[in-house]
């Protein structure tokens, strides 16, 4: 018989809302003692319910005007338009076969070797199984404060 039944994405949070960018790779900040002042780096938390791939897109914020029924980069040309705000993908993360229960991602604020800039980011997180399976996006806000 085959899995029909989609895993859950719950209790999605963040060790750090606001956090600096880490200088170097995520594993190794993982494992790095804390510093005074600004905290470097964060991490996903979030509870699945089977054993799952976890794909984590993370969306900058940015300023947008509504034009044709959308959210717009705004131009001359909508500049009339109602403000809004627009979600843009600057990258995913994945983790492949995690267990089922609680699940702990760590983030340096880096994509590759990319930094993430300051502002504000949306982290949507979505688990599938190996049926295929895909659960509903888990969504949490961050913002990165120094790059």
């Amino acid at each position: 018989m085959a899995d029909t039944i989609r895993p859950a994405v719950s209790e999605l949070a963040m060790t750090q809302k606001r956090f600096a960018v880490a200088p170097r790779a995520t594993a190794v900040v993982a494992r790095r003692r804390r510093r005074p002042g600004a905290r470097k780096g964060t991490a996903f938390t979030f509870r699945l319910s089977e054993r799952a791939t976890v794909l984590i897109a993370i969306d900058r914020l940015l300023p947008g005007r509504r034009a044709g029924g959308r959210c717009r980069k705004p131009t001359r040309a909508n500049r009339s338009g109602r403000r809004c705000t627009r979600a843009v993908r600057v990258g995913t993360l994945t983790r492949r076969g995690l267990p089922a229960g609680r699940a702990f991602v760590a983030f340096s604020g880096r994509i590759g070797r990319r930094k993430l800039g300051r502002g504000r980011y949306r982290a949507a997180v979505v688990a599938s199984d190996a049926a295929g399976n895909a659960s509903r996006a888990a969504t949490v806000g961050f913002a990165v404060v120094r790059g």
